[in-house]
Order: C-alpha cells, then sequence, then structure tokens
C-alpha cells in the first residue's frame, strides 16, 4: 500500500486522474527474453487462461452455428447455463458423450447422413419408411417405438 501511495506521488497527479478517468493504462512491455505472448484486442495476457482464450476464439463462431442451425436467439443462448451442460456432459462416459454430441448436431448414423456418407442408398427410417434425420430417430411413431419408450422410462424410473 505504502509502494502503491509512493509510486502515484512519483508521477504527476494531474497525469495520474487523468489516466484513471479515461480508462487508460500503462501497456504491458514485451521483454527480450519473453519468447512469445499472448494477446486480445491489443491487450497482453498476464496469464494465459484457457476457458477466456477458448471463449475468445470460439464463441462467436459456436453462436452463429447455433443460431443458424437452430434458429436461436441471442437471450436464448446466454441464458443457457453452460457451466451445467459442461459438468453434466464430462460426467459421461466417452462413448455416451460422443453419440450425443453427433446426436445434438446431426451427424450421427441416421439416414440421411449415411446417405450422403456412402453407407446406403436410400434415407429412409427403418421402423416407418420416412425420410430419417435426427429428430425424426426421437419423433418416429413406426412400428416398436412406443414399447422401447415405455421400457427406457421404466428403466429411468427404476435408476432415479
Amino acid at each position: 500500500m505504502e509502494c502503491n501511495g509512493l509510486a502515484k506521488d512519483y508521477w504527476n497527479k494531474d497525469y495520474w486522474n487523468a489516466c484513471t478517468e479515461c480508462n487508460y493504462g500503462i501497456p504491458n512491455p514485451i521483454f527480450g527474453n519473453e519468447g512469445w505472448s499472448v494477446w486480445i484486442e491489443g491487450k497482453k495476457l498476464t496469464k494465459l487462461d484457457r476457458c477466456s482464450v477458448y471463449e475468445y476464439l470460439f464463441s462467436p463462431r459456436t453462436h452463429s452455428y447455433w443460431k443458424c442451425k437452430h434458429q436461436l436467439m441471442d437471450e436464448l443462448i446466454t441464458s443457457i447455463n453452460w457451466d451445467a451442460c459442461h459438468q453434466s456432459i464430462t460426467s459421461l462416459p466417452f462413448g455416451k458423450r460422443r453419440w450425443l454430441v453427433k446426436h445434438v448436431t446431426g451427424f450421427c448414423g441416421v439416414g440421411k447422413m449415411e446417405l450422403l456418407r456412402g453407407n446406403q442408398d436410400h434415407d429412409e427410417c427403418a421402423r416407418c419408411g420416412l425420410s430419417e434425420d435426427a429428430p425424426h430417430v426421437v419423433h418416429c411413431k413406426g412400428e416398436g417405438t412406443e414399447f422401447t419408450f415405455t421400457l427406457a422410462l421404466h428403466n429411468l424410473e427404476i435408476t432415479l
């Protein structure tokens, strides 16, 4: 505290007050033996925080993807509890996590994707014969789906 006060006295107080009022600070210098540093919007990071760097690099692209893919509004994207989503998905085993991500993004192995990949010559659902995409798998009312849903619901009730 004393050092901070002495430093302020050292500088011209008018200059110090002017810098404080306009939110101007002395920029972080580049040191000769530094090797490399990370800068975001003209400001040098004093520590490498993976979360903030990832957010800066990928957040706009991710928001743009979800807005386009599912017509989500900015307000809805910002109201999602991303920390809870992260905690829940990382608690899943790797295989289930991979399946969930592929299914949510529409890249799972269903009719349309298998046709695009050249693994089959049609995009029809095996149960109902309609064109099959990721949402169709959830909403299909073909033969046997009611029993499968009831069984899954029963297993969920037992688990809970």
